[in-house]
């Protein structure tokens, strides 16, 4: 899909620039999870009412910083969010209670293909050994 052409490469390069400094504890910005989201024409509206509530619902969620969600502009069915947590198990185990719960099972079955998951993080992450 878009997302591996487009992010991929650049998560990577990230990823290796970044481990040094985390490595350190020198800095901790946390993961960006970028999902990648090609819903079904018809669940539209519904995929978009969960979307308009994405935030406030995860507002409480041990780890969760912040969510941005985008829409492809030639595509009103592909949805593209990114996720700020503090770590990817913080992430995994939000998932692992909606999956327990049902609720990741009513969103799958929005889908045209299954949502593809990409943990990343911030190139230089801003931190002060980077910045020398």
């Amino acid at each position: 899909m878009i997302l591996k052409k487009l992010f991929l490469p650049y998560c990577v390069a990230a990823t290796v620039f970044t481990a040094a400094a985390h490595a350190e504890n020198q800095c901790d910005h946390g993961v960006d999870l970028v999902i990648d989201f090609q819903v079904k024409t018809d669940a539209v509206p519904a995929f978009e009412a969960i979307l308009g509530g994405i935030a406030e619902a995860n507002a409480t969620v041990p780890g969760f910083r912040s969510v941005e969600v985008r829409r492809d502009i030639a595509d009103r069915a592909h949805f593209v969010l990114v996720e700020g947590w503090e770590s990817v198990a913080h992430h995994q185990a939000h998932h692992n209670r909606l999956v327990d719960i049902g609720a990741w099972q009513g969103v799958l079955d929005m889908m045209e293909v299954a949502p593809e998951f990409l943990y990343t993080t911030v190139l230089d992450g801003g931190c002060p050994a980077h910045s020398q």
